[in-house]
């Protein structure tokens, strides 16, 4: 009896690290795909690297620089005002304004 018990204790531990491990290569497959799809975006940016338009793209948005003699327009927007989210009605809320109606009509 106490064999079996045994057994299966150990039975269910072994199941729980194996879901665990599971876990864990999930985790490592995703990742390696991510990484490969990482690595392609760079390839393919290292194969536009003699494309001057893509060079200029690149100069422009990501690292902000312009040609010289250029000027640069920025547009400051005017600060928005704060809008508070609507206030949520809690029971007691809603029963004091239901009893007030009551008494209004």
């Amino acid at each position: 009896m106490a064999a079996s018990g045994f057994l299966i204790l150990a039975d269910f531990n072994v199941y729980r690290d194996r879901q665990t491990l599971n876990s864990q290569l999930n985790d490592y497959k995703n990742q390696v795909q991510e990484i490969q799809n990482r690595n392609e975006d760079f390839k393919k940016r290292i194969a536009q690297e003699n494309n001057n338009d893509y060079v200029e793209r690149v100069a422009r948005e990501e690292l902000d620089l312009q040609k010289s003699g250029e000027k640069v327009v920025a547009f400051i927007m005017p600060p928005q005002p704060k809008t508070e989210a609507p206030k949520q009605k809690n029971l007691w809320d809603g029963l004091t304004a239901w009893i007030s109606g009551i008494f209004k009509k």
